[in-house]
Formats: C-alpha cells, sequence, structure tokens
C-alpha cells in the first residue's frame, strides 16, 4: 500500500485532508472564491487512481492545525480543512497554496476530537488531569500519522500549534527526529493577513 492508501486504511480520511482544493479560475480571477471551491468532492474518485495520486499529492509535508475548533466531526472523507460553512475560512489555504510547492499537502490536526475556538484553552485542557486520556489519544493518532507519512517538513498553522507540538516533541511523548524533520509555523490562515505575506512564508 502506498502513503495515501496507509492513511485511508487507519481510518485517517475522517482527521486528515489534503491541501487540494478545486478553484475555478474565473474565481481566481476575481480573487472571489465560492463556497464550493473549498469541497475536497471533486478528488474523491480521482485519487482512486495511484498515477493521479503520484502526481497530485505531496506526502512529505504536513500542515498542521491546533484541533478540530469548530469544525467538529468530518462527515466527508478527506474533509478536513474543506468546510463549506459559511463561517469558514478554510477557503483561504487554497488561496495561501496555490502555485507553492506545498499544494496537495496532508493536512491534519495535533490534537483530535476537542473542539474548541480557543487555543488558550485547548493547550490547558490537554496539558492537565482532565484531559489526559484524550492528550494519549491525540498522541498516539499523531505519531501513527508520522510514521505513515515520515514528513521531511511539518508547517504549523499558527503559533499555539507550533508552541504544543515541540513541547510534545521536548517532552519525548512523540517520535520525532528534528534533525529529519523541519518544523516551522505560519500565521493561522484564519488570520487577516494579506495572502501573499502567507505565500512569503511558504518559501
Amino acid at each position: 500500500m502506498d502513503t495515501y492508501e496507509q492513511l485511508l486504511d487507519k481510518h485517517y480520511d475522517q482527521y486528515g485532508g489534503w491541501a487540494l482544493y478545486d478553484v475555478s479560475q474565473e474565481a481566481w480571477d476575481n480573487k472571489a472564491i465560492k463556497t464550493k471551491d473549498v469541497s475536497f468532492e471533486p478528488f474523491t474518485d480521482q485519487l482512486e487512481d495511484p498515477t493521479i495520486r503520484a502526481k497530485k499529492l505531496n506526502t512529505k509535508v504536513i500542515l498542521l492545525g491546533l484541533n478540530w475548533a469548530s469544525r467538529g466531526s468530518v462527515q466527508t472523507r478527506w474533509g478536513n480543512f474543506h468546510d463549506l460553512s459559511s463561517r469558514s475560512r478554510d477557503y483561504k489555504i487554497a488561496c495561501i497554496v496555490k502555485g507553492t510547492p506545498y499544494e496537495g499537502a496532508y493536512m491534519t490536526d495535533l490534537y483530535k476530537d476537542h473542539s474548541d475556538k480557543d487555543s488558550n484553552k485547548v493547550a490547558k485542557y490537554f496539558n492537565n488531569s482532565e484531559g489526559a486520556e484524550a492528550l494519549k489519544k491525540s498522541i498516539n493518532g499523531f505519531q501513527e500519522e508520522l510514521d505513515i507519512l515520515q514528513p521531511t517538513e511539518i508547517i504549523c498553522f499558527g503559533g499555539a500549534a507550533f508552541t504544543n507540538l515541540n513541547k510534545l516533541v521536548d517532552k519525548h511523548l512523540l517520535n520525532l527526529d528534528p534533525n529529519k524533520t523541519k518544523i516551522r509555523k505560519t500565521y493561522h490562515y484564519a488570520a487577516v493577513r494579506a495572502i501573499d505575506k502567507f505565500k512569503i512564508d511558504l518559501r
């Protein structure tokens, strides 16, 4: 099995996503990406073909969020970071990765099954006894994703994801060699910031 099939076999299609967005040329030209452009559905059947997967997917990079926030349970395969709700800012990821080497990268969250928009509350929950079991589950899950992907680079969306990931690595709770996997951060895609400035971070 290739990387995609291994992730699918372990049901990470429920937690992860891919930085692929079917944005129309009209939307790009008018700088008005529509909700439908964020859907992962156009790629679901395409990725059944190993040849297409090899061309479209970048399995050596992880784009990492802190937690699911308001997205909740993903209802479609690989639907994470492809939220179609009117409040979602996932469309900005399409703008950020377009024309960069990070199109097609794997996207996931450090902490699973925990919906809270406040990153400080999230960190507090996972760092006290109340969240001990949830932390263990999240670490096991993310470690499995790491083992399957063996990424050369992890780009964290926001300082909270970056800080929490590094703490887990420093405490040896995650088996991740910084000499083999570069960890860096960019602003969270929901931040009020020009797209061109986001792209600078991905150079």
